[in-house]
């Protein structure tokens, strides 16, 4: 198959991206083959070199209501006996800059349709980031993803990110003054995420908590503490596995976590921190959060949690039920929640009631049919 396929349809140009052959028929007369592709970018002008792009916006779900932004405002309103006029504008609202390297924004559009029988006003977020190279778009997700995994973090369940436009030097407009300017192609994805969760889950971490700075600090400790971090926020899209699946998952991350922090917050020479058992660096991550935030850690649930998470690494040994294993998973998740919402500054305080509302904070029982 072509590096390229560009093809033409009654709304305007596409590009199609990450192709698959997908079959072909045939009647000995005609034939027709199928082509299945990730994406498709709408309305290009030239056949440059993508996928590497320039910039990409993307939106994540819940991201908006987590910022607690808007471009639609009320206005005044006004009633009298055989009438009531409630009024909304969309307004400009200016960017959010994320102070890390390279920079991210939030940045956010309304836009209004009426109709005959009524309007709609709507606030679109999106994710954006750009580059001086073009990059893949995978590449520039990857950064975006950061973000998602944050407001996935913070409630603990699965949230989604998608392009949802590109940009490039090439497909800039010019203005009369001979400035560019940015043309944003929408882009089409052809594998949807499912539908996200829409429950009331409570955030542990709020964005008036951390802001801006917060979220930068989020993204460098994402980076640094990757072996951690990237294992135990898969866990969240681990759908219909075992008990032993879910601790292994999170016991991984802590495991690396406990090692990492004996590395770069003490000062503990490697190869000692290599030598350190999972019950111990399990105690180190626990040290970081005061007791009065999770009453359980001591001494008892340390060997109790490493005894599980052994136990599922070797067949010789007893493997509890899997109730046990449930709530051990829990607990330690909830404690690498915690952990990293310290991490970026939300005050102890504010995590006392909000982990008490917080859904794994209560133990899991056994079913009574």
């Amino acid at each position: 198959m072509p590096s390229k396929l560009l093809f033409y349809d009654d709304l305007g140009t596409v590009l199609l991206l990450g192709r698959r052959f997908a079959g072909v028929s045939s009647n000995l007369l005609f034939g027709t083959g199928r082509v299945e592709a990730d994406r498709a970018v709408l309305g290009v002008a030239q056949m440059f070199n993508y996928p590497g792009v320039h910039g990409l916006r993307s939106t994540v779900s819940g991201l908006r209501d987590w910022l607690g932004v808007s471009a639609v405002a009320p206005l005044s309103n006004s009633a009298s006996t055989q009438s009531v006029e409630i009024g909304f504008k969309v307004v400009r609202v200016e960017p959010l800059r994320v102070p890390s390297n390279p920079a991210i924004t939030f940045a956010v559009e309304g836009s209004a349709q009426t109709s005959s029988v009524g309007a709609t006003l709507t606030t679109a977020l999106y994710i954006e980031d750009r580059t001086d190279t073009p990059r893949r778009i995978s590449d520039h997700l990857e950064r975006h993803a950061a973000v998602r995994d944050l407001i996935a973090l913070s409630r603990w369940r699965p949230e989604s990110i998608e392009a949802a436009a590109v940009c490039h030097d090439n497909e800039q407009a010019s203005l009369p003054d001979g400035s560019k300017l940015d043309r944003w192609l929408d882009v089409a994805n052809g594998r949807p995420f499912a539908a996200v969760d829409e429950s009331l889950a409570r955030h542990l971490i709020q964005f008036s908590d951390i802001g801006l700075t917060g979220i930068a600090r989020w993204i460098a400790l994402r980076q640094e503490f990757a072996r951690a971090i990237d294992p135990a926020v898969s866990g969240i899209y681990m759908q219909e596995v075992t008990p032993e699946a879910r601790l292994v998952q999170t016991a991984v991350g802590i495991e690396a976590l406990g090692y990492l922090i004996l590395i770069k917050d003490d000062s503990v020479p490697a190869a000692k921190a290599r030598a350190s058992s999972f019950e111990a660096r399990l105690e180190r991550v626990a040290k970081d959060v005061p007791f009065t935030l999770l009453g359980y850690l001591n001494a008892a649930w340390f060997k109790a949690v490493a005894d599980a998470y052994n136990a599922t690494k070797h067949a010789n040994r007893t493997l509890p039920s899997g109730l046990h294993l449930m709530n051990a998973w829990r607990e330690s998740t909830l404690l690498f929640r915690v952990w990293a919402a310290l991490r970026l500054g939300v005050p102890a305080s504010a995590l006392e009631s909000r982990i008490r509302q917080d859904w794994q904070f209560y133990a899991f029982s056994q079913r009574v049919d």
